[in-house]
């Protein structure tokens, strides 16, 4: 396993990507999970071809706008 830090400027960027490209009104965390899997595909520590579940437990109702 492993661990990456994601900046709050690349959580906001997955923020608005989740609702441009998927409809989802994701909360940070779950868009953190976008943010880290970009970097750890960058990284190649993941590549594009492998199976990736990535969760979003909360709404982005309560943190307000995108």
């Amino acid at each position: 396993g492993t661990a990456v830090a994601v900046p709050d400027e690349e959580i906001l960027a997955a923020r608005r990507l989740l609702a441009a490209k998927e409809g989802i009104f994701a909360a940070p965390e779950g868009a953190a999970t976008v943010a880290a899997l970009k970097k750890l595909i960058s990284s190649g520590w993941l590549s594009a071809a492998d199976r990736v579940v990535l969760f979003n437990t909360g709404s982005g109702l309560k943190y307000g706008k995108l």
